[in-house]
């Protein structure tokens, strides 16, 4: 029931309160009561307020039916609309409201944040309740042409304008109406991120527009005022968003990236920007005056930071001073904040553009009077106070890093003083304490900012006065470097050449206290590979080093020689200077020169010369070309010759070293073959041939000494002793002889050694027309006395050879060498001699320069005096060859074979008729020996006869020991295990045809037999010696040219009225002239040798013969005539003299003998003559060779098993033990005295049957 009255109180409850109709219901509300009265509400919103104090309707009985409370709704509804112009009684209320203050408006707004709601805040929206913000009026919401509405936004910057047309900006008078106007969603807060964003989207927007149609100058205000507000806010900006700017172009806008900055510092540029397509950005920028530096420089860093275009500018150039704009000084820069800003935009600028700069002018106050002066020219008026001549700037004190980017000298710096230094030459000031003082004060600046200054263009740019020349130099023309009195003259050379100013304690020495400072500017202060190579080109160049011939640059006077070999000799010590301190990186150089360098070896030693081959020509040579770098050098220098020209290393050019003057003028007779480097330089700087590839004559050649019989070698035993003991070394050996015969071996495409040296198509011969006093050949020293007979000289000579040792061998100073080898060779009593040396008619023998020495300072030793004894003698030879004593027994003989071989002929005119031969008688075990000694003496008789007693000597020829049976008193040089028993060097002809203008050099190996000589019955023993000495020659071609071997066979030995030449076979020239029987030692004649005479250059063979088979008595008739060389006595005789000689075997290249070798070789060859008898194959393996494959007749004796009687008797028989090699044979005994097994015959035995 009371829900129904309810009900019905509520629908009629208009009419019961007396409500007129279109009157909307509400109880009062109490909160809004002092923002509008009922009466307003009802007049102006149609509402009937319900007054609640009535004790029936009380609020909640209203609320029960359906009343509502006035809202602030019901306020905004009094509010007449903009279009609601008649509403006159809202515009009352309207007139009402402008009348409230801001506390009712602060209530007002504070309700609706109170009650907000999607329809208040649309409400809003409609009602005359906004403070715009050009505006104190409230106002309706401006709108669009189109009607629609603006952007709404409130910001807390009481000071900002808005400038953007699309956005509204409202003002709030309480922070209830901020708060109210944030809460209805219409209105936002602006930012600075948001009105960042807005103005980037507004841009993004327009930029196509702008690209089709001009932009009006309101939009170009409004982009210059969006420009404004982002550069006071350039820290929030995404520096790669392309906001536009305003250009001098028919596209007045364009993104900031694609435009060019028009200013630097305030400075209008555009005049000296480079031509360009890009934009320019228009200037003078929005509300920036030419004369608002502070502004404009706000604009420049703004625009700078936004990456705008940096512009490159230029000067002309017929620019002056006057024609470019002013800089601004620095007092126009108002605070720091602007120089700050200063130095950021200098700072961005290119480094061409800030050079410019540097030369705009600026005003300065160095007078009283104002003038301009480029602005990297001016100095801070403090530092420079007592220099008034010098522009200067007053700078404020947070300027001065904008002042140094500007080039401003403000404090003492590095930058500063040399700039005073500058300016001091610039103005040619001759005042030298000045130039101290700023030296000095460079000095303190120098170590902390070298790093930030171009020491290029310092040393280029800053100059001295230098009181010694009297003249301003820059500093990359100073050489500063301690005095080096051993390098003053190449220091002064290359001063000259490239004009550098000296500055040590004797040259411009007060300059000399800043040594340090100069080395730390870069000056030159070290003297290096570089400068000593340029200064040899550039006196290369310089006519006045040279004779005036031809193109005044051939040859060198004495002045452009003396600069050049100091030139050179500085070079070679910086090269080994670099070689030190490349030990890391070159090793294996640095060990090879530095560390086998010996300390005190002299040069042309053999220590010397093997140092310096091992970097000749080779890897390290290489490694030096790489280290100096001289080969990369962009002009080619020429090498000092010895004739004084300057030749440089060229692919076409054969360029030597040699030590020795001498050596050169020998070798250097075809004269523009070869050239070859100044000794002097050679001594002195052979690191520099090897970086240059410059190879020794000393390696590439070899020496030949000659041994010849006109001119013969003689021991000197006294000397001999004395250089011995002097020099502790007991293989030396002292000979005389009047001059050396030497011949000089080079070839140009190789080094000569033991495997080419027969080359002679490559190789070169040259004979050396020297007139040294000595000669030292490994370990034997040759005085050259020449027909001298004055023993002081001869003193001189020796003492000179043994200074030489010492020096060079002992590696004693010269001085002391000197000193020594006078005191011992002054006790010396015999320089003459008549004791033939061993080399003496010696074949030629081959010497490397690593083994010879040749004179030092013999000049200095000739001025000597040296004390001799008064009373010299000439040491005797016991064995005189000249008076060789025939033994007694054999004077008979002698006398009768010198008869006969006078009408003697070594090459019989007709051949024994082999039906008319004598069988020869069986003979006992003396006559055999008989034969061979008897063969060999008229032999010897014939080639005196031949030659001479003077030139043929039972020393120098006679090597068998037979000839002792003759000569007892001649017991040097007996050697039987050389291979044959006479030597002769057959300058005559006599014996064989020589090629060209060589004669050969013969050996002869002599048979006897007792009866005739039988081309087809005589057999004859070759031992392996033999054999090897032979076959040596005849299967060289080279050696054949020079050497002949010959078997010569002496008939009737046992009849000295019958004794005679059977045949004489040049066996070397055919060596299948003679054909070995299997199992002995024999041989036998398979041709001719009839045409073995001298004067043939060819043998012509003979008829083949043919062996007939012989009957058993013809076997037992056989004879052996037999030459035995040895008795038991002889052969110990013999034996105890083979220690003494030296004479060389010609199988072997070079001649001389070594008693190392000796005794190596007996010890390997010699055995026991018992083992070689009992032998089962006692034929050497060569011998074996040279009889096997032999064909005889059925049943022939010399293929049974059993000997002849005659040979068994002489098996039985005792024979001298058998000589061993000696020398430098090949390898095995001679086998004299040897018999083989199946033989009883010694080696010297004919046999026929």
């Amino acid at each position: 029931m009371i829900d129904r009255i309810n009900e019905l109180i509520t629908k009629y409850l208009s009419v019961l309160f007396d409500i007129q109709f279109g009157k909307a219901i509400r109880y009062l509300n109490k909160d809004l009561t002092s923002l509008v009265s009922n009466e307003q509400l009802y007049n102006c919103a149609d509402i009937q307020v319900i007054n609640t104090d009535d004790e029936f309707l009380t609020t909640e009985r209203l609320k029960s039916f359906e009343i509502q409370s006035v809202s602030i709704l019901d306020v905004l509804n009094c509010f007449p609309n903009e279009n609601e112009v008649e509403a006159s009684t809202k515009n009352e209320f309207h007139s009402w409201t402008k009348k409230q203050d801001e506390q009712w408006w602060s209530q007002f707004f504070h309700q609706i944040n109170q009650t907000m709601t999607n329809d208040i805040a649309d409400k809003m929206l409609e009602k005359p309740i906004f403070l715009l913000r050009n505006t104190d009026q409230r106002q309706y919401l401006p709108t669009k042409d189109d009607n629609s509405r603006l952007l709404l936004f409130i910001t807390d910057d009481l000071l900002f304008q808005m400038w953007k047309r699309q956005l509204i900006l409202l003002r709030y008078s309480s922070l209830s109406e901020r708060n109210a106007l944030l809460m209805s969603n219409h209105v936002q807060l602006l930012t600075d991120d948001r009105m960042i964003e807005i103005i980037r989207q507004h841009h993004l927007e327009l930029y196509p527009l702008s690209q089709t149609i001009n932009v009006d100058m309101k939009l170009i205000e409004e982009i210059w005022n969006d420009l404004a507000y982002l550069k006071c806010r350039i820290d929030k900006l995404d520096k790669s968003t392309p906001f536009l700017i305003p250009v001098n172009s028919k596209a007045n806008l364009t993104p900031i990236q694609h435009a060019i900055l028009p200013t630097i510092l305030g400075i209008d540029i555009r005049s000296y920007m480079y031509p360009t397509a890009s934009p320019i950005i228009l200037f003078p920028y929005q509300n920036s005056s030419r004369h608002s530096l502070s502004n404009i420089l706000q604009w420049e860093h703004f625009l700078l930071e936004m990456n705008c275009q940096r512009s490159s500018i230029y000067l002309p150039n017929d620019y002056t001073i006057n024609r470019l704009p002013l800089l601004p000084t620095l007092t126009m820069y108002e605070d720091e904040k602007c120089a700050q800003l200063g130095e950021l935009i200098l700072s961005a600028q290119t480094q061409s553009t800030k050079d410019c700069i540097h030369q705009f002018p600026i005003v300065d106050n160095s007078t009283n009077e104002q003038q301009i002066s480029p602005v990297s020219t001016a100095f801070d008026e403090i530092i420079v106070h007592d220099l008034p001549c010098l522009p200067r700037l007053t700078i404020p004190s947070y300027c001065h890093k904008l002042a140094k980017q500007l080039g401003i000298c403000v404090e003492y710096d590095l930058r500063t003083c040399v700039t005073i230094l500058q300016l001091l030459s610039d103005e040619k000031n001759r005042n030298i304490d000045l130039y101290i003082q700023w030296l000095g004060h460079l000095q303190l600046y120098v170590r902390q900012q070298r790093d930030q200054f171009n020491l290029h263009n310092l040393l280029s740019s800053c100059r001295l006065y230098l009181p010694d020349q009297n003249n301003f130099y820059s500093l990359e023309q100073l050489l500063v470097i301690p005095n080096d009195t051993r390098h003053h003259n190449g220091i002064s050379s290359i001063s000259k050449y490239l004009e550098l100013q000296i500055i040590s304690p004797s040259n411009n020495q007060i300059y000399w206290q800043f040594k340090e400072l100069f080395n730390l500017l870069g000056c030159t202060c070290k003297v290096y590979i570089d400068h000593v190579y340029k200064t040899i080109y550039f006196a290369s160049r310089d006519k006045s080093n040279f004779f005036i011939l031809g193109d005044c640059l051939t040859t060198l006077n004495e002045n452009g020689l003396e600069t050049m070999i100091t030139l050179f000799q500085y070079l070679e010590e910086l090269i080994l200077e670099r070689v030190r301190d490349s030990k890391e990186k070159y090793p294996d150089l640095y060990h090879t020169v530095i560390e086998n360098k010996h300390k005190t070896t002299p040069d042309g030693s053999r220590e010397d010369l093997e140092w310096r081959f091992s970097f000749t020509c080779n890897s390290l040579s290489q490694q030096l070309k790489e280290l100096t770098g001289l080969q990369s050098q962009p002009h080619k220098i020429g090498l000092l010759m010895i004739d004084r020209q300057l030749i440089p290393k060229e692919t076409d050019t054969i360029i030597y070293a040699c030590l020795e003057t001498k050596i050169i003028q020998n070798l250097s007779k075809h004269f523009g073959k070869r050239c070859f480097i100044l000794p002097l330089i050679v001594r002195t700087c052979p690191l520099l041939l090897a970086t240059f590839e410059i190879d020794y004559y000393e390696r590439r050649g070899k020496l030949l000494w000659i041994h010849k019989n006109h001119n013969l070698e003689y021991v000197l035993n006294q000397l001999t002793d004395i250089f011995r003991h002097t020099l502790d070394d007991p293989t030396i050996e002292v000979i005389a002889s009047k001059y050396a015969s030497v011949t000089l071996l080079l070839s140009d495409s190789f080094v000569i050694d033991t495997t080419n040296v027969d080359n002679v198509t490559e190789i070169q011969k040259y004979m050396v027309d020297s007139d040294y006093p000595f000669w030292i050949f490994d370990k034997i020293v040759l005085l050259c006395t020449g027909d001298a007979r004055n023993n002081s000289s001869k003193a001189i000579i020796a003492t000179s050879a043994l200074t030489t040792l010492l020096h060079k061998r002992k590696h004693l100073s010269f001085d002391e060498a000197k000193s020594i080898a006078q005191k011992h060779i002054s006790t010396c009593t015999s320089f003459q001699s008549e004791y033939l040396a061993n080399v003496a008619s010696a074949e030629s023998t081959m010497y490397s320069y690593t083994d010879m020495l040749f004179p030092v300072d013999h000049q200095l030793i000739e001025s000597m005096i040296i004390s001799i004894g008064k009373y010299c003698t000439t040491e005797q030879d016991l064995e005189d060859d000249t008076l060789p004593i025939v033994a007694a027994e054999r004077s008979g003989i002698d006398r009768m074979y010198r008869a006969l071989v006078q009408t003697q002929n070594h090459n019989p005119q007709h051949q024994n008729n082999p039906n008319q031969w004598t069988d020869p008688r069986i003979v006992d075990g003396m006559e055999h020996i008989t034969i061979g000694h008897n063969a060999e003496h008229f032999f010897f008789t014939y080639l005196q006869k031949c030659y001479g007693t003077i030139d043929v000597t039972p020393t120098k020829n006679w090597r068998s020991s037979s000839r002792l049976i003759n000569h007892p008193n001649c017991r040097r040089n007996v050697d039987d295990s050389v291979g044959y028993d006479f030597e002769l060097h057959d300058i005559r002809e006599i014996f064989v045809r020589g090629t060209g203008s060589v004669s050969k050099y013969c050996y002869f190996e002599v048979k006897g037999t007792s009866g005739l000589f039988s081309e087809v019955h005589t057999r004859f023993h070759i031992s392996d010696n033999e054999l090897n000495i032979c076959e040596s020659i005849a299967n060289d071609s080279k050696r054949r040219e020079r050497n002949a071997y010959f078997i010569v066979i002496i008939q009737n030995c046992l009849d000295p009225e019958k004794i005679s030449f059977g045949t004489t076979i040049n066996w070397s020239d055919n060596f299948h002239l003679l054909e070995g029987v299997p199992d002995s030692y024999q041989c036998r004649i398979i041709s001719s040798p009839q045409n073995n005479s001298t004067n043939s250059v060819t043998q012509k063979s003979t008829n083949d013969v043919h062996h007939q088979q012989q009957l058993p008595q013809q076997k037992e008739a056989a004879q052996a005539v037999v030459k035995n060389n040895n008795s038991t006595v002889q052969s110990e005789t013999t034996n105890s003299h083979k220690s003494k000689t030296n004479r060389p075997n010609p199988s072997h290249p070079q001649n001389s003998s070594s008693q190392q070798n000796q005794s190596q070789q007996k010890q390997l060859h010699e055995k026991p003559r018992q083992e070689q008898v009992h032998q089962q194959n006692p034929l050497p393996q060569q011998a074996q060779s040279f009889y096997q494959n032999q064909s005889y007749p059925q049943n022939h004796p010399y293929q049974q098993s059993t000997l002849p009687q005659q040979y068994q008797v002489y098996q039985q028989m005792q024979f001298p033990q058998p000589q061993q090699v000696r020398g430098r044979g090949r390898g095995r005994g001679r086998g004299r005295g040897q018999v083989p097994s199946t033989q009883t015959s010694s080696r010297h035995s004919t046999h026929r049957q």
